[in-house]
């Protein structure tokens, strides 16, 4: 009986140490792997002068959607 609790608690810290292992490999591969996002680009013609751009949102959700949701904060 004593021999095999002796082999239950080597190879409970033989997981624990391959789990350990695992989850290192795992956040080190997080670090190095690129983000990917949509992105556009759009190409502005400046002139001498004033330029003025104007940019247009659409918002999914409105005002007091944004309020109900940010309760601690204050206007």
């Amino acid at each position: 009986m004593i021999t095999i609790n002796m082999f239950k608690n080597k190879e409970s810290v033989m997981c624990k140490n391959v789990l350990k292992l695992l989850l290192a490999l795992l956040f080190t591969l997080t670090l190095f792997i690129e983000g990917f996002a949509q992105t556009q680009n759009q190409t502005l013609n400046l002139r001498e002068g004033f330029n003025f751009v104007a940019f247009n949102v659409k918002p999914s959700i409105t005002p007091p959607q944004v309020l109900g949701q940010n309760i601690s904060k204050s206007e």
